[in-house]
């Protein structure tokens, strides 16, 4: 009891404290973020005067989803930093928001111009109303000499026009003076309402001072709610040429503030992940008893409690994620500038060109790099699946710049022929692209009716089966084809399976895969034939085609 005592007067004292010191409110703007996979860091800055004494500098209008271990606080002055510390703000977002503030003054300098305006529109009617009032010139017994009549009547004449195109002039200056003043609310409008469906962050920083100083402070801290995904452009112009390879970053964010012309730097790290690294503890084996439960609801019920076996049932959570990246627009015709840091662990593109990337989850596009690539080019065919011919493209070299992978969007020969996946994890050193289908090259597969039979002798069954395969070249240039077909494999040893004519292909027998690779120059055509015998109980059925 005296230990909860102490600390309750303890945690009072620190109350007490804090509230007793005195708040000076620093504006601060977003100037950098790098974005991670997973993760954002943001970097803050802003200036203003530290009071002397005790007191507390707030930060605010910052995301409520700040990870409060990751904060980082410097500043530059002659004063002592006591403590820092991260609230959120439940009560009122709106409080000390610096855009909103700036729009609200705006409407109040507005308001006073339009009280202004109407106040010499009054005094011009007013002016307007005696001129009207003071129509009579002269006595009723005397006249008025003609020259100052014309005199007077010239003067009505320019003062009236005068005051007409003075009021009109004034009156159009209020009109566009409301719909800017409109055009404004409804930009608070949307920022109040933004704000009042969530809650702000605010970083409070106690510090000391002998006496009031100017001072520059810098803060940032990382947001979970950000990331971004790695995409890719893969043109090429035509074959035999080098394969360009545009990186695209799809940059999202929801941490409830915007990024409005910051500098972007995107990581390919993964701070969320952590990274201590794994320690493998013994592996203990006993026998597993099932954990006996009662029903409590049917024994509170009046019934027996009855008796199960707990199962253990696998949860899974359907955790929001960034909406897929709709397909991007053509690139531009230069890249901006892009500076590439290779860390020990990770790799990060600082991008030259400020974005604004709001806080609305969507993913913003950011052109990173530009990679041209030397290629092989080679046609494929499986005419067994598929008698279309696809054209593939052995990309070497990649590996140098640590590409991710990703989604990537293919062009050949200036049309869009569809997507793809790009798989940078492959063990391999060459980077297989397939760039789609051709028609000009023409692939038959047919069965060779001259090598077809089906023998019985005793309890056995013999079966010859042969196919072709016809290849012809109706492009104006020379291709190289990859073709691969395939002979059954046997699972059983009363099963026996016999290559009898490869066609010239080379067989891998683990797989019974057949492969060749020949030269087709324009026009030329090529017949390849293979051959296989399969021998099995007549009680057996096999499908063998």
């Amino acid at each position: 009891m005296k230990i909860i005592t102490m600390t309750m007067l303890a945690l009072l004292w620190c109350s007490i404290a804090w509230a007793n010191t005195a708040d000076t409110f620093i504006p601060t703007e977003v100037r950098s973020v790098t974005v991670y996979r997973s993760g954002a860091q943001v970097y803050r800055s802003g200036s203003g005067q530290v009071p002397a004494g005790q007191s507390i500098i707030k930060f605010t209008d910052l995301s409520p989803a700040v990870t409060p271990s990751s904060i980082q606080f410097s500043a530059t002055g002659d004063f002592t930093i006591l403590s820092v510390n991260f609230q959120r703000n439940y009560i009122n977002p709106l409080e000390n928001s610096v855009e909103a503030k700036a729009l609200q003054s705006q409407i109040e300098g507005l308001d006073e111009q339009l009280r202004r305006l109407d106040v010499e529109m009054q005094v011009l009617k007013e002016e307007e109303s005696l001129l009207l009032a003071n129509k009579q010139i002269g006595g009723q017994q005397t006249g008025v000499q003609l020259q100052d009549l014309q005199a007077i009547a010239e003067y009505y004449r320019n003062r009236l026009k005068a005051i007409k195109l003075e009021s009109l002039d004034l009156e159009q200056d209020k009109q566009q003076m409301l719909k800017e003043k409109e055009k404004l609310q409804q930009q608070l409008g949307e920022i109040t309402g933004r704000m009042k469906r969530g809650i702000s962050g605010e970083i409070w920083v106690k510090v000391l001072s002998e006496r009031a100083v100017d001072a520059r402070f810098q803060l940032n801290y990382l947001v979970p709610t950000a990331g971004w995904t790695p995409s890719y452009d893969v043109r090429v112009a035509d074959i035999g040429e080098a394969v360009d390879l545009d990186l695209k970053g799809d940059v999202y964010q929801s941490s409830g503030e915007n990024w409005e012309g910051v500098t972007l730097s995107l990581s390919t790290g993964v701070p969320t992940e952590g990274g201590v690294k794994p320690n493998v503890q013994p592996w203990w084996l006993a026998p597993y008893e099932p954990v006996v439960y009662y029903d409590a609801r049917d024994q509170m019920a009046g019934k027996a409690a009855g008796m199960g076996i707990a199962k253990e049932e696998a949860e899974s959570r359907d955790y929001a994620s960034p909406p897929p990246p709709p397909p991007p627009p053509p690139p531009p015709a230069e890249y901006a500038s892009v500076e590439q840091f290779e860390r020990t662990t990770t790799r990060e593109y600082r991008i030259s060109v400020p974005y604004d990337i709001p806080s609305d989850g969507k993913p913003y596009t950011v052109a990173i790099e530009k990679y041209e690539l030397p290629a092989t080019y080679q046609y494929y065919v499986a005419p067994k699946y598929d008698q279309d011919a696809f054209l593939t493209a052995k990309v070497s070299g990649w590996e140098e710049y640590n590409l991710l992978s990703g989604p990537a969007n293919l062009f050949f020969e200036g049309s869009f022929l569809g997507k793809t996946q790009l798989n940078t994890r492959q063990t391999s050193d060459t980077l297989e692209l397939s760039l789609g289908r051709d028609k000009g090259i023409v692939v038959t597969r047919v069965k060779d009716d001259q090598y077809k039979d089906k023998q019985f002798i005793g309890s056995k069954e013999t079966r010859r089966i042969g196919w072709k395969i016809e290849l012809r070249n109706t492009k104006s240039k020379a291709v190289n084809i990859l073709v691969e077909d395939q002979i059954p494999i046997s699972t059983s040893d009363e099963i026996e399976v016999t290559l009898r004519n490869d066609g010239g292909a080379r067989l891998e027998k683990e797989r019974g895969r057949l492969t060749w690779e020949l030269d087709l120059k324009p026009g030329a055509s090529r017949t390849l034939n293979f051959q296989y015998e399969v021998k099995y109980p007549k009680r057996m059925e096999l499908v063998l085609e």
